[in-house]
């Protein structure tokens, strides 16, 4: 029997169609129901329903022979009547044991044991007396659309800066861990695939060393309410996520050795107060031998990634967007490391 996952975030709907084994799907609907505008059509209920049912007829597959399960963000919605099975987005966050989540949508972070939400209808969140009309008008729409994107990088970098700035300086994740970055902010088609990036490294607030993944598909919800819901599916996420580097983000200069075992060793040294980008995406392990005060020596493996190795020594701790000249370099480097090949 087939098998339907649906995750709701707030600006999107995230599917994955389980039809056998291999035969593996990920949809992702970019909208989801305004009742000030759709209420005087139809009802939430009668959206999704519709909006299911019309993914599974054009594949041939009526709703009442799919097993169907529902997680949302914050909790499973209750407009889904004969799921097999629900679960909020903070129980699959609990239950990941492979990677440590941050779930960002225009307005919410929800990472382990943290929930930090805002909402750009409440005036004191929209800081009226410090935007000009222009972007109170923006963020007034998302307030009756939700699912619209920016085309304009400095609207959408205001809106990340003010979605990390609900991330407190002191919010710390373990090092040597797997972070993926996840959720409606993530999967979508924005006007400058940097901004990722830079909002990703923003929200990492401590020093450490991380592997970085972006999820561009909601795969990571899926996937995980598929496992909780059958614990013998055989199914991996990182199959489906986008592995983009190793972060090296450290207080202080630098000093590497990186070992590809293609061609000569490579020496660098990094200032401090600089991030840099090294593009490196690998089939086989490189080795990178890092030297620096706040670190001493360590040697780890890394296959690089989309990006390749970031490096992170500023010292002052202060947000990326509150340096034009740091924002900048990002957008440029981050740019860079997709032209290249690695």
């Amino acid at each position: 029997m087939p098998l339907l996952a649906a995750y709701f975030d707030a600006s999107v709907v995230s599917l994955l169609l389980k039809e056998d084994k291999k035969d593996i799907e990920f949809f992702t609907f970019p909208y989801v129901y305004s009742e000030s505008i759709l209420s005087n059509q139809c009802s939430d209920k009668e959206f999704y329903k519709f909006l299911i049912e019309r993914f599974l007829s054009e594949r041939k597959i009526k709703l009442s022979s799919c097993d169907l399960i529902v997680s949302g963000f914050l909790e499973a919605p209750d407009f889904i009547d004969d799921s097999k099975f629900k679960v909020g987005i903070t129980d699959l966050i609990q239950n990941s044991t492979e990677y440590i989540p941050i779930v960002v949508n225009s307005s919410s972070i929800v990472t382990n044991n943290f929930i930090s939400s805002f909402s750009f209808c409440n005036a004191e969140d929209k800081g009226s007396n410090n935007r000009d009309f222009g972007e109170l008008d923006y963020h007034s729409n998302l307030c009756v659309y939700p699912q619209i994107v920016s085309d304009d990088l400095s609207a959408q970098s205001d809106l990340d800066k003010d979605i990390s700035k609900k991330l407190p300086l002191d919010f710390k994740i373990g090092d040597n861990r797997k972070i993926v970055f996840t959720g409606g902010r993530f999967t979508q088609n924005i006007c400058s695939k940097e901004l990722n990036y830079v909002l990703a490294l923003d929200l990492i607030k401590n020093p450490g060393i991380y592997e970085i993944y972006m999820d561009t598909k909601n795969v990571f919800p899926l996937v995980q309410l598929l496992k909780m819901y059958d614990k013998d599916v055989d199914i991996y996420a990182g199959d489906y996520i986008e592995s983009t580097g190793l972060l090296v983000k450290f207080k202080g200069s630098i000093e590497c050795l990186l070992s590809t075992k293609v061609g000569e060793d490579q020496f660098i040294e990094i200032d401090k107060d600089r991030m840099f980008v090294i593009p490196l995406k690998l089939d086989l392990p490189a080795r990178l031998s890092i030297k620096s005060s706040a670190l001493g020596s360590t040697d780890i493996s890394t296959l690089g990634g989309e990006v390749g190795i970031i490096f992170d020594t500023r010292t002052s701790g202060e947000s990326i967007y509150s340096n034009v000249k740091t924002f900048n370099d990002c957008i440029k480097q981050f740019g860079n490391s997709f032209k290249q090949e690695k």
